[in-house]
């Protein structure tokens, strides 16, 4: 029995599907994650990486807005 299905996945593509909807990433973020990583790391880092990668999306909306304000117009000579 795989890793995959003691966790109750019925394969890797299966779970991290799921994990790209539990942190609100899209699954070629996930796919490329566990790529680099390695399978070694599906249960461990990979989840804490994706973590990580969701909270830094949701705040840099708040430290980097995407709408910036107008700038005032110089006067022109």
């Amino acid at each position: 029995m795989s890793r995959y299905k003691r966790k109750n996945y019925s394969n890797r593509r299966e779970y991290l599907d799921w994990l790209a909807e539990r942190y609100g990433v899209d699954r070629a973020d996930v796919v490329l994650l566990s790529s680099i990583l390695g399978t070694d790391q599906d249960f461990d880092g990979l989840p804490s990486t994706l973590a990580d990668l969701s909270a830094a999306k949701h705040t840099q909306g708040a430290v980097f807005p995407t709408d910036r304000p107008k700038r005032a117009k110089l006067p022109s000579n």
